[in-house]
Parts: C-alpha cells; structure tokens; sequence
C-alpha cells in the first residue's frame, strides 16, 4: 500500500503526566475494505481524543490485512490529531506504520511520553519532520528505555532495509529537570538504504540534553552547544 500524508499533525497537549496510557495516536497498515474505503483520498480531518478509549484515533487497514493498492495509492490530506482533556500528556505513541511504501509531508508530532513514531514497514519516505519531546520528564529514571536514556522521537525498526528522510528537526525543553537527557532523536538500523538528510537537534534555551542527532552520530545539543546538525546519515 502506498500511502500519501500532507500536513499531518499529532499533538499530545501538555501539560506531561507520566501516569501512562498505552495508546497511541494513528496506527498505519494495509486498508482493507472493512477499515477505511478503497483508495480513500479525505482531506481536512481532525480529530481530538479525551478519554481512554479509543486505542487508535485513526487505523487504515487492520493489523495483519494484506490487500495491496499499490497501482491506485491511498491519501489523507491536512490531517491533525490532538490528545487533550483528561488524557493531556499520557499518550505514550503517536505514530505507528506497519505498511510498506507510504510517504509522509510536513509530518509533525509532538510530546508523546516515548517514541513520537515508529516506522516498521520498508520503503518509507519522509519529507520535512518536526518534533519536541516531551516537555517535563521528571527524573532520567522515569524516562528510560531499557538502558537507553530516554526515547528516540523517529524509531525505524531494526527489520527495516529501506527507508528515507529528508529535513528533519527534533527539540527538547526538559523545563522540570534540565539534567534529563535523551541519548538520539532518531534510531535506525546500520542499512546503507536506510538514509536521512538535513537534520538538526536543538535543546531549547539550554533546557535539557539531546546527546546525539542519529544513532551515536553528531551531537550534542545541550546548554553548552544548543544546536546540532547533521547534513546526511550513512
């Protein structure tokens, strides 16, 4: 399935609680005529979650489903999700594409409690990304993955062979504890066809550590060294 995203915009609201809820924002698969229509093309879609329920705000295709619309792509246009009322801060994922071949524009998602997007499907491609991490982890304890401090906002998953970005911006603002660090804005498997171009951290104001633009790469972006950029990974 071929997918095209323009304008998408995932926001969970703060103020940040990290009492969780394991949901996340939008969930990409392959379409399947029971999910979302053949070859949809909506445009101007909003949508704001306020509870617990749903697990997804949007699901293209269920998980699993296997229909292929590769010679007539789906699309959604101008679309914008917000995670607000008694859910602000909660959501942990906004972002999760299991499907293959789908290109996002102007992709922006912003203080989800730990990865802001997972890519699991080959043959992705993003053109502009704009990201903050969430803004007030309280310690480094509360925000670890495994040994790893804290949460890549664009993870490519280890099984990916071909992926591509093109401008990428990620920023922290850890206001409530400064000496919170996240290791990398993004973490991708070491593909040659796994590529990213023009990308930049930037810690705001000082407020806060991104060790690293990609992987160990580059870096970093503290109250030393507020800006960091990175023309081009491999």
């Amino acid at each position: 399935m071929r997918s095209s995203f323009i304008f998408m915009n995932c926001d969970s609201s703060t103020p940040h609680s990290h009492r969780r809820i394991r949901a996340q924002t939008v969930e990409i698969t392959r379409p399947s005529d029971t999910h979302v229509p053949r070859h949809p093309r909506p445009g101007g879609v909003g949508r704001d979650r306020r509870g617990r329920r749903p697990a997804q705000l949007l699901e293209m295709g269920p998980s699993g489903s296997s229909a292929d619309h590769d010679a007539n792509p789906s699309s959604l246009h101008d679309v914008f999700f917000r995670v607000g009322g008694a859910a602000v801060g909660k959501a942990t994922t906004s972002l999760t594409i299991n499907s293959d071949d789908v290109t996002m524009y102007g992709l922006f998602v912003e203080h989800y409690q730990k990865h802001q997007t997972i890519w699991n499907g080959n043959g992705g491609r993003t053109y502009f990304y704009q990201n903050e991490m969430p803004y007030d982890p309280p310690n480094q304890a509360a925000w670890m993955n495994g040994s790893t401090q804290g949460y890549a906002a664009y993870k490519v998953a280890n099984s990916v062979t071909s992926h591509q970005v093109y401008g990428f911006g990620s920023y922290c603002y850890f206001h409530v504890n400064p000496g919170v660090t996240a290791e990398h804005a993004i973490e991708v498997p070491n593909n040659a066809n796994v590529r990213f171009r023009s990308m930049v951290t930037v810690s705001l104001g000082g407020t806060g550590t991104i060790r690293h633009v990609i992987n160990d790469r580059d870096g970093p972006s503290n109250s030393a060294t507020n800006v960091a950029n990175l023309v081009s990974h491999p």
